[in-house]
């Protein structure tokens, strides 16, 4: 588990999302919780969003404080490279 606070996102390079999408996310969230986990890069900065980045969006909305993630430690090269396995 990761608090909200400590989770920061990356500019747009790593996230396609849309208003509505995360609507639908926060709908899904308020009524059966968090399913899967966040993909968080950990480095000296802090967590950053690799997958996952509706679910934050939506648990920030509903006012979660702590979300189920998958932490790896790294670089930004790496976390990109993995992007594309996701």
């Amino acid at each position: 588990m990761v608090k909200t606070e400590e989770i920061r996102e990356w500019s747009n390079e790593f996230s396609s999302d849309s208003t509505e999408a995360v609507r639908s996310m926060t709908t899904s969230m308020r009524s059966t919780g968090q399913l899967q986990p966040l993909i968080l890069l950990k480095n000296d900065d802090g967590y950053h969003i690799i997958d996952g980045i509706k679910r934050y969006r939506s648990a920030l909305e509903l006012g979660i404080q702590e979300l189920q993630s998958l932490v790896i430690r790294g670089r930004l090269a790496m976390a990109k490279a993995m992007k594309s396995f996701i």
